[in-house]
C-alpha cells in the first residue's frame, strides 16, 4: 500500500476511543479496533469468523479490512495474527483481508502466529512494515512503524522469510521448516537457512 493511501485510510476512519473496542462498519466493510491494552490478538475463529481478543466482531467474508489503532507510547504494542485456529482468510474463496495496524510511530512489534499446515510468510520494508500471509506479492498485514517483526511457524513445512532491514525474530516449530532471514535476525528451530533474498 503506498504512503499516501495509509495515511487516508489513518485520517478518514473514525475509530472508537473508549467503550466497545470492536466494530464493524458495512459501508466500507472494516472491523475497527481500539486498542486498550498495549497487545491485541486478531484471530481467526476456524469457522469463518473474525475474532479481536477473543471476541467474535465480523466474518472474514465480510470484511475487507482490519484496522487497530493505538495510542500507546512507542515502542509499547504487539500486533498479532494468530492462525493456529485456521487462516484468517475467507474458507470459501480464500480472500484474506488486509489487517492495518496504525500504532503510530515508534518500534512496536507485529506477530504472526502460523497454522498447523504449510505456511509461506513474507516479511518486507514497507510504510513501517509489511507481512505477506500467502506469499501472493500482496500485503496482508500492514504497520505505520514497526521496530520488529515476529514470525512463529507452527506445525507443518514452512517457509518464512524476512527481507526487512530491522532485527527480527524467526522461530520455527515441528515439521522440515526453510527460513531466509538476514544477519541480525534471531533465527531459532528451523532446519534450512538460505540467503535472504533483497528486492
Amino acid at each position: 500500500m503506498a504512503v499516501g493511501a495509509l495515511m487516508v485510510l489513518t485520517a478518514a476512519l473514525s475509530l472508537p476511543t473508549g467503550g466497545a473496542t470492536r466494530s464493524y462498519d458495512a459501508a466500507t466493510a472494516t472491523v475497527q479496533a481500539q486498542m486498550l491494552s498495549a497487545h491485541v490478538v486478531v484471530a481467526s475463529a476456524g469457522d469463518g469468523r473474525i475474532l479481536v481478543d477473543g471476541r467474535a466482531c465480523a466474518t472474514v467474508a465480510q470484511t475487507r479490512q482490519i484496522v487497530v489503532a493505538s495510542a500507546f507510547p512507542p515502542a509499547a504494542d504487539t500486533v498479532t495474527v494468530d492462525e493456529r485456529r485456521g487462516r484468517l482468510a475467507d474458507p470459501v474463496t480464500g480472500r484474506r483481508p488486509t489487517l492495518f495496524a496504525l500504532t503510530g510511530a515508534g518500534g512496536d512489534t507485529m506477530e504472526v502466529i502460523g497454522t498447523s499446515g504449510r505456511d509461506r510468510y513474507v516479511a518486507r520494508d514497507d510504510v513501517g512494515a509489511s507481512i505477506d500471509l500467502d506469499a501472493d506479492g500482496d500485503p496482508d498485514f500492514v504497520s505505520t512503524d514497526v521496530g520488529r517483526v515476529v514470525l512463529r511457524g507452527m506445525g507443518g513445512d514452512d517457509v518464512l522469510s524476512d527481507a526487512r532491514s530491522g532485527r527480527d525474530r524467526v522461530a520455527c516449530g515441528p515439521g522440515f521448516d526453510t527460513v531466509r532471514s538476514g544477519s541480525g535476525d534471531t533465527v531459532t528451530g528451523c532446519e534450512r537457512s538460505l540467503p535472504r533474498r533483497h528486492p
